[in-house]
Order: structure tokens, then C-alpha cells, then sequence
């Protein structure tokens, strides 16, 4: 490449901008309410516009709110690439938890031990990767293609939740007041469920 080449892509690539500090919902939630029917999702069976799945997302969380699980808690979700696990992973943060995605093609040994060592408030599953679960795990699962699992998704609202819908409210990371580095603090031994400081 030419100097004028290189300069000229290097002026291409200078893309960066301030963003402010905002959450993931918060960003697909302002998404849904400018274009709601624009496309935010699309798998090999279904296409979910932003406001179709924003309304899927609120539906699941309220759900999950319900029963307790937010901040500081993990859901886990054990379904296979699909507009049901991004609907998953965006009800989990609504709620204030974290989330961890299982590769449900992994040996069944794996999963489980994953599962053992995250201790998970739910899991997020369909029929087919259930039995994956075993038996002390597939208790707290969630079936989102079971009959029962649809009609009580149906019933919850569709509005977006609100510190007042969480166990918790949700909180932002505020910097260190000091300019000495610290350490992240070191995970549990054994776990496998590792998050970033």
C-alpha cells in the first residue's frame, strides 16, 4: 500500500466515539421503542423483530423475577443457537443475573459438572436438551417449549422491568477511588463458572 492508502484507511478506521455507561437491555429496550419492527434476531426457524423479541424477553424475566432469581444469581442457559437462547440471555440480564451458555453438544459429564460447580437458580431448556440435565438439574429447569412453560409466558406481562420487578435493582460498576491497582479477587477452587472483574 501507498502512504496516501494507508492514510486514508487509517482516517476509515477511526470510528470511536463516547458511548455512555448503559446496560444491555436498556440499549435493545430504546431499540424497541424506535424500531420496533426492524430485524434484531434471526435464526434458522424464526426471524424476531426487536419489539417481538424485547415483548419474548420482558415476558421471561417477569417470569423468572417472580421466582426470585436477579443480581447474584446464574441462569443458565442450555439450548443450542436459536432466537430462544438470545431471548434467554437478554431475560437473564433483565433481571439483574448473570448467565452462562452450555454448549449442548458437549459430552453429558461436562454439562453436568458445569452444573454442579455453577449451581445455577434455573436452567433454560427446551425438550430435546433436558435429559442432558440429569436428574438434580432438570429439576430447576425451565422447559421454554414445554405446554405448560408457553401458557404461563403468555400470561406474564410484556412491559419492561423495572428496579421495582427485581429482586434487586440493578447497579452500575462505579470506578476505583484509588489509583492502586488491584488484584480481581481469585475464583472459588474447582469452579468452572469464571467472571470477569
Amino acid at each position: 500500500m501507498t502512504d496516501d492508502e494507508l492514510a486514508a484507511l487509517e482516517r476509515r478506521n477511526r470510528t470511536a466515539h463516547a458511548t455512555p455507561p448503559r446496560f444491555v437491555p436498556e440499549l435493545v429496550e430504546e431499540r424497541a421503542a424506535d424500531v420496533p419492527h426492524a430485524t434484531a434476531v434471526i435464526s434458522e426457524t424464526v426471524t424476531l423483530s426487536y419489539g417481538e423479541l424485547n415483548a419474548r424477553a420482558n415476558r421471561l424475566a417477569h417470569h423468572l423475577a417472580a421466582r426470585g432469581i436477579g443480581a447474584e444469581d446464574v441462569v443458565v442457559i442450555a439450548l443450542p443457537r436459536s432466537a430462544d437462547m438470545i431471548t434467554g440471555l437478554l431475560a437473564a440480564l433483565k433481571t439483574g443475573a448473570a448467565y452462562l451458555t452450555l454448549d449442548v453438544k458437549a459430552p453429558e459429564q461436562r454439562l453436568r459438572a458445569v452444573l454442579d460447580d455453577c449451581r445455577p437458580a434455573v436452567v433454560l431448556t427446551d425438550t430435546a436438551h433436558r435429559p442432558l440435565l440429569g436428574g438434580a438439574h432438570s429439576a430447576r429447569a425451565l422447559v421454554l417449549d414445554a405446554e405448560d412453560t408457553g401458557r404461563l409466558l403468555a400470561g406474564a406481562p410484556e412491559t419492561d422491568l423495572t428496579d421495582a420487578d427485581r429482586i434487586r435493582p440493578l447497579t452500575r460498576a462505579t470506578p476505583p477511588t484509588s489509583s492502586t491497582p488491584r488484584a480481581p479477587p481469585a475464583p472459588p477452587r474447582g469452579s468452572s463458572c469464571r467472571w470477569a472483574p
